[in-house]
């Protein structure tokens, strides 16, 4: 019976640890970001992490390239850079992406067109993490 109980307290903690909701404090890259018109939430619960939020950026990026938007995301599982669906993109076609990569950086892909200097960014998306 003692073994019995042992186990109930194990599954019994292992449960409590996968339904834990786990808020991550992620830093927004004020050198590439309005930070007062900008937000990022970040949870996690067990491996499956959830982003969403909002960016509004104060450099422009042009065609094929990257701008780094924040820090502080739970490394990906995979073995590469783990990378998003199209974003939306305020009063423009949705040609935008983001990354996340193992250290925990988020980084905007830009791809068809150039993104100005306040075009604003919306996204939600989720991945497994570590």
């Amino acid at each position: 019976s003692s073994n019995l109980a042992k186990a109930n307290n194990i599954l019994t903690n292992m449960e409590s640890n996968l339904m834990a909701i786990n808020t991550y404090s992620v830093t927004l890259n004020n050198s590439n970001v309005k930070t007062s018109d900008s937000w990022i939430e970040c949870n996690r619960i067990g491996n499956l992490v959830m982003v969403n939020g909002c960016v509004k950026i104060t450099k422009a990026v042009n065609a094929y390239a990257a701008l780094n938007i924040a820090s502080g995301v739970p490394a990906p599982c995979c073995t590469k850079k783990l990378y998003t669906v199209a974003i939306a993109q305020d009063n423009t076609y949705s040609s935008c992406f983001l990354g996340v990569s193992k250290n925990g950086n988020i980084d905007l892909y830009v791809r068809w067109q150039k993104a100005l200097v306040g075009d604003v960014f919306y996204y939600e998306f989720c991945y497994i993490c570590e």
